[in-house]
């Protein structure tokens, strides 16, 4: 949202990053990235700043980036019932590595990366996006990730309009209602994308008259977040108090009470039931509502790291602690303005401001400022939300990130099941700079994952040992001897 197009070819000053060596697959496999990779620009074709701020936040998005520099993506190209049949991911995925070096086929760096290939596969997908017009960010994210997501979706079997399901059975506790909901969008929906960015949402509807609460959970993508001042300084926490806050649903507004069988007034509130890896979070800086009162300028406060939004979570006392990584930022009026981005390095940790062909380096503290609009969180590794211990109340079923996985996997044929099994062992042991126990502690959680399969998926013990021995290529045998013995025992 820019008056005019940037020159992609501006002479960068002293403070500007120049690119990169290629950063390899077989780099990022051994999780040895060079420091100052990704460090490179993109074009502005003519008002494509918002499409140039989001592209930078991705890139910085660390489960994202190694999936697509890793080539894990190609394997999971879906050509069956895809619109793009893999060509927005392939787009995608050039741009992503001509960003992290060299690209494919040439011998030589470019000062800023061409995205008219990119563009012209997306606005395929999502015609809206045609022609260079003004675009709102936080859209266009939407849009792209549903776009990658259909790219890869592992579901390759769809019927031709989505089935009518019988309701969610009531006597269900609301945990074990959440996993049916969760189990239910994995059989249309199950992607890498999905595992990264989708977390699920719990809405309560509550008589006033009878006391019954009504549940509903739905996945969501993003959140949008209102806020609470025009003006001066808010924090982000108070976005969520409002967004989070029981509304009041009265007269036209009265929905059918289900146990009542009338129209009551009820409350209604929101909570997080299941957060995601990577959380994006949209301030509602132009809220449809308010459009014809301007932008909302005012600072939103927000933690660069120790985020902790447990105070939302649907069942009390769940840890979800969150870093952020990634700031998508508009400035001017609603109707004309610019948009860059201010991304932490996955590897080194610096922040970088991405101004379309420029990249700077930037200090933390001047990171928030009021005109962030899409923020990007990555879920802390020591969370207990992703620990692989969180259990519903009766404690028969497991929400874990480990059980949300195991979900996926009992709606895939085995022979998928066994890549993705390997792909999530691979994923986990190069993720996270992690030392020899760390890799036994990720290669047991693998194995559990396996033997849970067993369980719930009917799998035969011969079948968990050939999931097991499919990630061994990976790792010295020798270091898990007694481990492959035990399996064997098994079988």
């Amino acid at each position: 949202m820019e008056g005019r197009s940037k020159d992609a070819d501006t002479v960068l000053d002293n403070n500007v990053i120049t690119a990169s060596p290629r950063l390899s697959s077989k780099i990022v496999r051994n999780n040895t990235a060079i420091e100052n990779g990704g460090l490179v620009g993109l074009r502005n074709l003519g008002n494509t700043c918002f499409m140039n701020s989001v592209l930078q936040c991705l890139s910085n998005t660390r489960p994202l980036l190694e999936y697509i520099l890793g080539d894990n993506y190609s394997s999971d190209i879906n050509t069956t019932n895809s619109s793009m049949k893999g060509a927005l991911i392939k787009a995608f995925s050039t741009v992503i590595q001509e960003l992290w070096g060299y690209p494919e086929g040439s011998s030589s760096l470019s000062p800023a990366v061409n995205t008219t290939a990119l563009k012209s596969q997306l606005q395929r997908f999502a015609p809206r996006f045609t022609g260079y017009s003004q675009q709102d960010a936080q859209e266009f994210l939407r849009y792209l990730l549903e776009g990658l997501h259909e790219d890869v979706n592992r579901v390759v079997t769809k019927p031709a309009s989505r089935p009518i399901l019988p309701e969610v059975d009531p006597s269900l506790s609301d945990n074990q209602k959440a996993m049916e909901a969760w189990k239910r969008y994995l059989r249309l929906d199950n992607s890498k994308i999905v595992d990264i960015f989708v977390g699920q949402l719990k809405s309560t509807l509550k008589c006033t008259v009878c006391g019954h609460c009504s549940v509903t959970f739905d996945p969501f993508w993003d959140l949008s977040l209102p806020i609470p001042s025009r003006t001066g300084q808010v924090r982000l926490q108070q976005c969520f108090d409002l967004f989070t806050k029981e509304e009041v649903l009265d007269g036209d507004e009265k929905p059918t009470c289900s146990k009542c069988q009338v129209r009551r007034k009820c409350t209604k509130s929101f909570s997080i039931q299941k957060f995601p890896r990577i959380l994006v979070l949209h301030l509602k800086r132009f809220s449809p509502m308010e459009r014809f009162r301007g932008k909302l300028n005012c600072t939103v406060d927000f933690p660069l790291s120790g985020l902790d939004l447990s105070a939302y979570a649907a069942s009390r006392g769940q840890g979800c602690v969150y870093n952020a990584y990634g700031v998508a930022n508009h400035s001017g009026t609603t109707y004309s303005g610019h948009y860059t981005a201010y991304c932490k390095h996955p590897y080194n940790g610096d922040w970088h401001e991405y101004n379309d062909s420029r990249v700077s380096t930037v200090s933390p503290r001047n990171v928030v400022t009021n005109e962030a609009y899409v923020l990007f969180y990555e879920l802390l590794a020591g969370s207990p939300s992703s620990s692989g211990r969180a259990s519903s109340a009766s404690g028969s079923e497991d929400y874990s990130e480990r059980g949300c996985r195991r979900l996926a996997y009992e709606s895939m044929p085995d022979h998928l099941v066994f890549h993705a099994l390997e792909e999530d062992f691979n994923f986990n042991w190069h993720s996270d700079h992690q030392t020899p126990p760390t890799v036994q502690d990720a290669y047991l959680n693998f194995c559990i994952v396996s033997l849970e399969l067993k369980t719930h998926k009917n799998m035969s013990n011969q079948s968990c040992l050939r999931a097991v021995n499919s990630v061994l290529v990976f790792i010295h045998e020798s270091q898990f001897y007694g481990m492959k013995t035990f399996f064997g025992r098994l079988a």
